[in-house]
């Protein structure tokens, strides 16, 4: 009978432990996030080498490549001279970024080029290397004059295109080969 009793007593304790567990919902602590950039001796550094020009008061993190004060953007602790620290933003895909002024795509490590006479309203990446808006397919910031942006897709696990449209293949925005 006592083991019954204790039986039925850690039973009903594992179930309550059980629930409660399955309620908690975990919280990521800001100490365990992955952080590349670090204010210490009111300077600040990437990955332990110092940002120069950074303002140590309004500098903040974006992520672990990209870092912002009130004068500046950084990408991986060097400077991007052309872009407006205040308007800022980087997409969720590598090798776009935009402020104010437009869009840009990183040519090299910390060099953009704009993407001229792009709609910013109807902009979408579509792979590192494509984008398009309402008129218009981009290979980096190069316009691919003979693209339909309407059919314009990118093809995935092909090793000889890597885009098609109704009328034509792609290879690294190239027209390699027409239907």
């Amino acid at each position: 009978m006592k083991k019954l009793k204790l039986l039925i007593f850690l039973s009903i304790l594992f179930g309550v432990i059980f629930i409660a567990y399955l309620k908690i919902e975990p919280k990521i602590k800001k100490s365990m996030l992955i952080k590349a950039y670090e204010q210490k001796n009111y300077k600040i550094y990437y990955r332990e080498i110092e940002v120069k020009d950074a303002d140590y008061n309004s500098f903040e993190e974006i992520d672990i490549y990209y870092g912002k004060d009130k004068n500046y953007v950084y990408y991986m602790g060097e400077k991007i001279d052309e872009i407006d620290s205040n308007t800022f933003k980087n997409f969720s895909f590598p090798f776009y970024i935009m402020d104010k002024n437009g869009i840009y795509y990183q040519e090299n490590f910390n060099k953009y080029k704009k993407i001229e006479n792009i709609d910013i309203s109807s902009f979408e990446i579509l792979d590192s290397h494509y984008s398009k808006d309402k008129d218009t397919v981009y290979c980096k910031d190069i316009i691919l004059k003979e693209a339909d942006v309407k059919s314009f897709k990118i093809i995935e696990n092909n090793f000889t295109f890597d885009a098609e449209d109704k009328n034509n293949y792609y290879q690294v925005g190239k027209m390699v080969k027409k239907k």
